[in-house]
């Protein structure tokens, strides 16, 4: 997948058997129904609501009405990094013995030290349907590399220790999370409207979605090296898991009043709650 100046979030090819493999895990034995439909909000926009694992995935397009953030701090950021990079590790060990694939990409990280709460619990894995495994795993790969793309990691499956960078490594700042969440929302939304496009019939037929759909072709979107509107159903559905993923990770980065797996994180158009410091 190509998405301007991220870190690539997955590296796709095909057995011999012609499935897709992916770094990130297997999805070729999921359905391909994507379970993301999209609604009208009662002010008009596109409003997009669905199920992706155990968490809710939606929201709207609006315009940036948020109030100054503050960034969390690279200590911070760097033990959630550990964290996510984990909880990748868990969950393509998971799919590794389910589906009898590839091993984890990446390596473990080792005892996590902070944040344990945001560590998955391995026993839930077991409670996972295949498909449910496959999209949780896409969704930790998209949260990983985002992390990655914070401490300027060209390259994914070779990581550094995040917990022992020094300040003078340093991390982006926060113009460059800015303008980073901002392309994951673009994207999420691009993938969203594709969405609503091939499984919404009616919406098909409304001339105002005709012409957004039309305009957003002028801004190309590439999903495992070929263009949304041409990519499977199972290449957009995964990939729409992995901007949720990237989306939480920068939305918790940038915005510290944001709480790691706090609903509305990876929705669109949702603001932190204006309670927290």
């Amino acid at each position: 997948m190509r998405i301007g100046t991220m870190v690539q979030p997955c590296v796709a090819g095909r057995g011999s058997d012609g499935a897709v493999r992916t770094k990130a895990g297997f999805y070729d034995k999921m359905t391909v129904d994507c379970p993301i439909t999209v609604q009208e909000s009662s002010s008009g926009r596109s409003q997009s609501t669905g199920v992706v694992g155990d968490r809710q995935v939606g929201g709207q397009m609006s315009e940036n009405t948020e109030a100054p953030s503050r960034p969390r701090i690279q200590e911070d950021v760097a033990a959630m990094a550990v964290v996510s990079q984990a909880n990748l590790v868990q969950l393509q060990t998971a799919a590794h013995k389910r589906f009898n694939g590839e091993p984890p990409a990446v390596a473990s990280p080792g005892v996590i030290q902070r944040v344990r709460e945001a560590q998955i619990d391995w026993r839930d894995f077991k409670t996972y349907e295949e498909s449910i495994l496959v999209l949780r795993t896409h969704e930790a790969w998209g949260q990983y590399c985002l992390f990655c793309w914070m401490f300027h990691a060209q390259d994914p499956l070779h990581p550094p220790r995040f917990t022992h960078l020094g300040t003078e490594d340093g991390i982006k700042c926060p113009g460059h999370i800015s303008a980073k969440r901002i392309e994951i929302e673009q994207g999420l939304w691009r993938l969203r409207l594709e969405d609503r496009h091939r499984h919404d019939p009616a919406t098909r037929k409304d001339r105002n979605f005709r012409s957004g759909y039309e305009s957003a072709q002028k801004a190309p979107l590439f999903v495992f090296g070929q263009e949304v509107q041409v990519c499977p159903n199972a290449d957009l559905l995964a990939a729409t898991c992995e901007y949720v993923g990237m989306l939480a990770s920068i939305r918790w980065i940038g915005d510290e009043r944001w709480t790691w797996g706090q609903t509305g994180i990876m929705e669109l158009g949702r603001q932190p709650d204006p309670a927290r410091p």
